[in-house]
């Protein structure tokens, strides 16, 4: 893990901010006070999530991972460096990389407590994989409609969008999940054959023998 020498003064202030809250004094709270606290707490995890997302465009744009340990990538220098799996530091990078084109309106509402990292990370998933002339209209309309819609109901939106602006990549990608349902395993035995998975309809997997 990559250990700085100092941390910005601002950064250590908030740090320290941060860890000095009187979180015990929750146990004598009501449960209204209790859910504002946590609450708050995730506003402060999202505001901390849109800054640290912003200084990781300026790092990667400037290929400091390169610089600093002869990375490949920001992505492999994000998953050693910050002791995250390969797939969060990707998805860290893709986040990153677009909001310096179209997902730069979703990150300013991020800034601004309107949308939730999470949200955002929708937002992008969905859209990063569109034509690009669409791209930006798209962000425009899961904006306004994640103000009042939960995750799961932004996801579906996010899903019916991608369906209705591009029905051939939905199809192609489908057609390719369907494709890949087998998940064939080395040799093994198994009632003298060779064991097999295989997705069923519900997310459950069935044993086939061959």
């Amino acid at each position: 893990m990559f250990e700085p020498n100092h941390l910005p003064p601002d950064l250590v202030q908030a740090i320290e901010h941060v860890r000095s809250l009187p979180i015990d004094d929750c146990v004598e709270m009501s449960a209204i006070e209790r859910a504002e606290w946590i609450s708050g707490l995730e506003v402060l995890i999202n505001a901390t999530r849109a800054a640290s997302a912003e200084v990781l465009t300026m790092f990667d744009a400037a290929g400091d991972g390169h610089t600093l340990h002869a990375a490949r990538s920001t992505a492999a220098w994000a998953r050693g460096a910050l002791s995250i799996s390969g797939g969060e530091a990707t998805e860290r990078i893709h986040l990153a990389r677009s909001a310096r084109t179209f997902l730069a309106p979703s990150m300013t509402l991020l800034r601004e407590g309107a949308l939730s990292y999470e949200q955002v990370r929708s937002i992008e998933r969905g859209v990063r994989t569109l034509p690009e002339q669409h791209r930006e209209h798209a962000v425009t309309v899961l904006n306004e409609a994640a103000k009042g819609l939960d995750f799961t109901h932004l996801w579906l939106a996010v899903r019916h969008l991608h369906n209705v602006v591009d029905p051939d990549g939905s199809a192609k990608s489908a057609a390719e999940k369907f494709d890949r349902r087998y998940l064939h395993l080395p040799p093994a035995r198994w009632h003298g054959g060779t064991r097999r998975l295989a997705r069923r309809r519900g997310g459950r997997a069935a044993r086939r023998s061959t």
